[in-house]
């Protein structure tokens, strides 16, 4: 019976930290960054508006990205700290120096117990953010970084 409790009070003091870490990191991490737009001539836009780098199956084509920018996707990558989190992230890249122009990233996680030591797993509260998940569409993102150039 010692055994169980120590076991369960172990799990739910590593669900309190891993749900402390989340919300930090969710705060730091989460959510689009656009740290500048880039304006485009019209060659980079088809007739109704959309990006020409973005693929039939709204995936971003880096070989149609303007000269100069590079799009960088890291998939599912774990988070440190966190069992059964991770991370997803767009980055728009300018190629000369390596700067960031924009960023989304997306966050997910749950969490339980040690696995084989308590059965019962719980999802962790706020297990994915932001709630707003429209940017981790290509088109969407893109579309607030690459802007069409206005008309003189």
């Amino acid at each position: 019976v010692l055994v169980i409790v120590i076991a369960n009070w172990i799990a739910w003091f590593d669900n309190a930290f891993a749900e402390r870490e989340f919300a930090k990191l969710c705060k730091e991490q989460a959510g689009t960054k656009i740290y500048r737009t880039v304006e485009l001539g019209p060659e980079y836009f088809t007739p109704d508006g959309k990006p020409v780098f973005i693929t039939s199956k709204g995936a971003i084509d880096n070989t149609h990205m303007p000269s100069g920018y590079r799009a960088d996707k890291t998939t599912w990558e774990r988070i440190p700290f966190i069992t059964s989190a991770s991370r997803l992230r767009y980055v728009i890249r300018e190629t000369r120096d390596e700067s960031v122009v924009a960023e989304v990233t997306y966050l997910s996680a749950s969490r339980g117990g040690p696995p084989g030591i308590v059965a019962e797993h719980r999802p962790m509260r706020g297990g994915y953010c932001p709630n707003d998940l429209s940017d981790m569409e290509p088109i969407n993102f893109l579309a607030k970084v690459f802007i069409p150039r206005r008309k003189q």
